[in-house]
């Protein structure tokens, strides 16, 4: 996953882009919540005030978030700006099973961002519960719940489950006139088989699932104010056209709910219908509420999976392509069972 080294200041209030390159590709949210996909892309997402809304949702695991109505300011104070903000994450897991069925207890975690002082810290930021007991922690603080790990830096915190990753980074509402004080950043990365996996599903998750699309959807175009002039601005994208269905689709009743119409927190965490994507993917791919912090991973360009035996092709000599496809997919399953400790059985 991609951190920034310093936390974003004045010089890039909220809808200014900002991009930092690295080797993977991650999605995001951050800011006014500008969406970043897993292969590339991105969509402009207000929400509706006080609303929930699921982002990731994949066998096991479902991660909510909050999106808060605020007033703030651009172009020097110009432009009043009737956006919103991520104001609160909530983290949903099954543990306590290293296998395919889903694990026995429940994990729940939330991060709040009006439990943030104004120095953009504090001691009693995330609570939740581990099996029916109740934890709470903060800067510094630190918890594992069975699979889950969850570890709490000075403004940001990290949640490790399995193959995914999941950062909450607190931060001001820059130049705030109402609305909340803080926002929270949200970023996604997945590794390993984790893509593969329900597919994924939530506004961003669906991105992992679909290796090479890129999705651009509607977004919000703030207009320039010339000096000497005001204006308003209301945004009003919902990341239409990057996501299935509509945004509506995705509101969840509560803080820990996990159906929703394209919810995959109840599939096995294996599934045979993705053997032939399982050929095409490997390493890590992340996506986020925020611009573009990281390359996202290549569109259409499958990555070999490392396999444990040469091809029977003598050189030189053309390969059948159904043969090809058909060796290539036996070495992934055998990559993939080596992975998650389990036999692929063949379908009848």
């Amino acid at each position: 996953s991609i951190e920034l080294e310093t936390p974003l200041t004045n010089a890039h209030p909220p809808g200014t882009a900002v991009t930092v390159v690295a080797s993977d590709g991650d999605a995001y949210v951050v800011k006014d919540p500008h969406l970043s996909f897993a292969y590339g892309g991105h969509a402009d997402f207000r929400g509706r005030h006080g609303k929930l809304y699921n982002f990731l949702s994949a066998p096991g695991i479902a991660v909510n978030v909050k999106t808060e109505e605020a007033i703030f300011t651009l172009r020097e104070g110009r432009l009043k700006v009737n956006g919103s903000f991520l104001t609160e994450a909530h983290i949903v897991a099954r543990v306590g099973s290293n296998g395919p069925a889903v694990g026995r207890f429940w994990a729940l975690a939330s991060f709040w961002a009006s439990e943030l002082n104004d120095q953009n810290w504090g001691w009693q930021v995330i609570n939740g519960t581990c099996a029916g007991r109740a934890f709470k922690f903060g800067r510094g603080g630190t918890k594992k719940c069975f699979e889950l790990a969850m570890k709490m830096e000075h403004t940001s915190a990290t949640f490790q489950l399995r193959n995914w990753t999941i950062r909450v980074a607190a931060n001001y509402v820059y130049d705030r006139v109402a609305g909340p004080k803080h926002r929270l950043d949200v970023g996604f990365s997945a590794s390993g088989e984790a893509p593969l996996l329900g597919p994924p599903h939530g506004l961003i998750g669906q991105s992992f699932g679909s290796p090479g699309v890129v999705r651009n959807g509607r977004t919000d175009m703030y207009p320039q104010v010339p000096e000497g002039q005001t204006g308003e601005f209301t945004t009003t994208a919902m990341a239409e056209g990057a996501i299935e269905g509509s945004a509506a689709m995705y509101e969840v009743a509560s803080r820990h709910e996990t159906h929703f119409p394209f919810s995959r927190f109840d599939i096995a965490r294996v599934s045979t219908a993705n053997k032939v994507a399982a050929a095409r993917l490997t390493g890590t791919v992340d996506a986020s509420s925020v611009e573009r912090l990281a390359t996202p991973a290549a569109a259409n360009q499958p990555v070999a999976v490392p396999t444990a035996s040469a091809s029977p092709t003598k050189a030189g000599e053309p390969e059948n392509s159904g043969v090809w496809l058909e060796r290539h997919i036996e070495h992934a399953l055998s990559w993939l069972s080596r992975r998650l400790g389990f036999a692929f059985r063949e379908e009848e």
